[in-house]
């Protein structure tokens, strides 16, 4: 072990003498706070991000509604000051002091310095429902009203505008810019005129904005913290288009200013002097949240947590660098050094043993959590040996038995994660969260895939070499390698590894360009749905309605798998998202009932198919219908409704489960290194750390190497340009 750490040690030694060349050639100096952000930024624009990398520097920059707190994850005020909530209808309250800034001043148009208001929450929300924007989350805003409706009828009248321009011998156009005055004010007036008719989102002034959703979604507040629906500076896109994100243009309402980027290298942030939460309103908040007498749970956290961090003014940190470093055993040593501040996780090669050691000898540095967030393979649906409804899915099947899940954590990942027969993760509250598939013996999980390949191969089927795709790390690569390891080795099946870049591996997703592709979830709420609702498509009616059937289907913009199950959809977008309307009568029950007992592989995969408790999740959602047909309490119609909502998402998890779309690996753990003098940053299930909430002890960031918060793994000897540390 000890051998191992000092080769990693040593073997960095020249890429960090490189990479200090040119980090620290600048002149701005050591931030007072510097993480390694993994790979370089895809994007800044907030509709078009994806990933963590995009994630973090989006919450520094921008803010939404709500914030996150820093270990609850629950909503605290944003740019809402505050929110109230009637039947299904939202207000939110937006500050008068949530400026919009640019270059460290505070923005302007026309002389006019410029706050946010709810219109620009509006053009936010209506761009990621454009069609020629291509958003992959506008399925987060489908809750809301006439949502559906809009995006439908606007994505006709573009397919309408783009067939016209085809027959002119025009070329089709990416955005609404590039079509000339006359079709594009057609398309602006057609747009605005459905969105007022339509869609339950309303501006009765500058500062309050309405939503309206289509059902009770417990969720639904969760969102407005998350950056698909921060707002935009509607002004500054219209005037830079596409480079409205760069530097010089870059306009934010975020605790952080945008002042440098070196591509591939850094991203340096500033802190804002104009943002909202100054020493005088964090103490005029404080002292409201003590009037009040029965503080909810909320409440109460807010309060702790700015009595014990204090203002964002008096002390937020100044300067925040974002690293661009892929590579993670050069991101320990940085951590180990010094050099940064925090980092993701421990390397495969360490953390094995830190963990061990950590049990033993508690390390304060290191952060170690369960989480419910997934790693899994998708697999392409559209490629010839998948595409078959049944012999693919054995295949696909026959993968996923194929894998020793339990002996790739020990001698691979190595950081104590479970192995993952599921998508959903059991930290979901009020969810049977248990295997899908497969026994749990492993020597019967493979006999069975074995079956399943020579029923395959009685069908005339040849198994051609398949292609693992995954982005640059050197985790993903060693993950990769045993699969494919463990499929020829159990199978006799081949396959070959393809490495991609972030930006590319991306793009490589979105549009089929693979046959198995490395993927990652974090959950963007704390509901089964969360995971559930990547894999639909709106092909709602397709087996029901035959006019349809010539219809495109349009994917979950996450849906890279392309799977396709109506069954599946209607469960997740119809039934879950409006549960009370479909309880409300006992033909909507029954409805419900016979549209799972009609899905094919319904007595396999449903009927058959006992669980822990010993019932199977069929007979428990027949007895909860009937017992929610005789209450006349509508709170305790409520809380039945959930209780029925999750055993729906169960049985809609088993389908899917049995048709195999993707390959379940295993369920995260965290292991982020960040110092004990670091406060207002905590373990939580989405690793989210809201910059504004960082401070140091004592205001002052602690300088020095930290080799002595490791002594059992870095022996004296450290490389040659740092000095020597000794064991004490």
């Amino acid at each position: 072990m000890y051998r191992n750490l000092l080769i990693i040690v040593a073997g960095c030694s020249i890429l960090l003498g490189i990479f200090f060349i040119s980090f620290n050639g600048t002149a701005r100096g050591r931030a007072d706070y510097a993480w390694v952000n993994g790979a370089e930024p895809e994007t800044l624009d907030v509709t078009f991000m994806t990933g963590q990398p995009e994630g973090e520097i989006a919450f520094a920059i921008f803010e939404g509604l709500t914030v996150y707190h820093p270990k609850t994850l629950e909503p605290m005020p944003g740019v809402a000051k505050s929110w109230e909530q009637k039947d299904l209808t939202f207000t939110f309250h937006l500050r008068p002091d949530a400026w919009w800034v640019k270059k460290g001043e505070i923005y302007t148009v026309d002389g006019m310095k410029q706050n946010v208001t709810a219109h620009d929450f509006v053009y936010a929300w209506q761009r990621q429902c454009w069609p020629e924007t291509g958003s992959q989350y506008s399925f987060l805003l489908d809750y809301i009203v006439g949502i559906e409706e809009f995006k439908t009828a606007t994505a006709e009248q573009w397919k309408q505008v783009i067939d016209r321009l085809a027959k002119e011998g025009k070329p089709a156009p990416s955005k609404l810019s590039e079509l000339e005055e006359k079709i594009r004010k057609e398309v602006e007036e057609f747009r605005s005129r459905l969105w007022n008719d339509k869609v339950g989102i309303k501006t009765p002034d500058d500062l309050t904005l309405e939503v309206t959703l289509k059902s009770f979604v417990p969720y639904f507040i969760q969102l407005t913290n998350f950056y698909p629906l921060f707002p935009l500076p509607r002004q500054a896109i219209a005037q830079y288009g596409n480079q409205w994100t760069m530097p010089d243009n870059i306009v934010t309402n975020g605790p952080y200013m945008l002042e440098d980027w070196r591509f591939n290298s850094f991203i340096r942030l500033k802190k804002n002097p104009f943002y909202w939460e100054t020493e005088k309103h964090t103490t005029a908040r404080i002292a409201e949240l003590k009037t009040i007498e029965k503080r909810s749970r909320s409440e109460e956290n807010e309060l702790k947590l700015l009595e014990s961090l204090g203002s964002f003014e008096k002390r937020g940190l100044v300067t925040l660098d974002a690293l661009a470093i892929e590579q993670e055993d050069i991101a320990l040593n940085l951590y180990v050094n010094g050099d940064v501040d925090k980092i993701r996780r421990v390397i495969p090669q360490v953390v094995g043993e830190v963990l061990r050691e950590n049990k033993l000898h508690p390390i304060p540095h290191l952060h170690h959590e369960v989480e419910p967030a997934i790693y899994y393979y998708d697999v392409n649906l559209e490629l010839p040996v998948f595409k078959s409804p049944e012999t693919g899915r054995k295949i696909r099947q026959a993968l996923a038995l194929a894998i020793d899940r339990k002996r790739l954590i020990r001698e691979v990942s190595r950081a104590e994660q479970s192995p993952a027969y599921s998508m959903v993760a059991d930290l979901m509250l009020g969810y049977n969260a248990e295997p899908r598939f497969g026994t749990g013996d492993l020597a019967k999980d493979i006999a069975e895939a074995k079956k399943l390949l020579e029923e395959v191969k009685a069908e005339g089927v040849t198994l051609p070499t398949l292609r693992i795709l995954y982005n640059t790390l050197e985790a993903h690569k060693s993950i990769a390698a045993f699969i494919q390891d463990q499929w020829k080795q159990n199978l006799g099946i081949d396959a070959k590894l393809e490495n991609q870049e972030w930006q590319v591996y991306l793009n490589s997703r979105r549009t089929g360009q693979f046959d198995l592709a490395r993927a990652g979830w974090i959950p963007d709420y704390s509901d089964p749905n969360t995971f559930l609702e990547l894999f639909t498509c709106d092909d709602l009616e397709s087996d029901k309605n035959p006019a349809r059937l010539d219809q495109p289907i349009i994917y979950n913009q996450q849906n890279h798998s392309k799977y396709h199950n109506p069954h599946y959809n209607r469960i997740v977008l119809q039934y879950s998202a409006r549960m009370l309307d479909y309880l409300s009568t006992p033909e909507k029950r029954k409805q419900i009932i016979e549209d799972v007992k009609s899905w094919p592989a319904y007595q396999q995969a449903i009927e058959g198919k006992v669980r822990k408790t010993g019932t199977t999740s069929i007979a428990d959602l027949e007895k909860n219908m009937d017992e929610f047909g005789k209450l006349t309490s509508p709170e305790e119609q409520l809380q039945k409704s959930l209780a029925i909502r999750m055993l729906l998402l169960e049985i809609a998890e088993q389908m899917l489960m049995w048709d195999v779309p993707v390959i379940p690996i295993y369920h995260y753990t965290s292991s982020e290194l960040w110092p004990p003098e670091l406060e207002g940053i905590a373990s939580n299930e989405r690793e989210v750390h809201p910059p504004k909430y960082l401070r140091w002890k004592g205001d002052k960031r602690p300088a020095g190497s930290r080799y002595d918060a490791f002594p059992r793994f870095w022996p004296k000897y450290v490389p040659k340009e740092k000095e020597v540390v000794t064991e004490k």
